[in-house]
């Protein structure tokens, strides 16, 4: 998979499932970023980074689904990216994404 296929890839499920207050995991997308691995990993931090100032009213981007991203890295890290998040913060959209992208980083996913 190339980074342009994931971009693709993540434009479609997040426009196919906008509506949705739940992750479709059986989504063909979704499925084919998942078997796609870790190697999308840096991909999906870098479209989490770009959903920044774009997940609410006027300024939500419908073709990048920070909710997505966020589950799609805990799936493909095993949940090693939520090690020791605080559990005050479940749930807080801006919370979950500066954590990750913080893990990120740490790991080496991003600069």
């Amino acid at each position: 998979m190339t980074k342009e296929e994931f971009i693709a890839l993540v434009k479609e499920y997040s426009n196919d499932t906008g509506f949705c207050s739940f992750h479709k995991e059986d989504h063909p997308a979704y499925v084919k970023m998942l078997v796609a691995g870790k190697k999308v990993i840096p991909w999906a931090l870098e479209r989490l980074k770009d959903s920044i100032g774009h997940d609410e009213g006027d300024t939500f981007d419908h073709d990048n689904d920070p909710h997505m991203l966020i589950h799609l890295i805990s799936q493909l890290t095993n949940k090693d990216c939520f090690k020791s998040f605080p559990k005050k913060y479940a749930g807080m959209l801006n919370m979950l994404r500066k954590y990750v992208l913080k893990w990120g980083k740490a790991e080496g996913y991003i600069a």
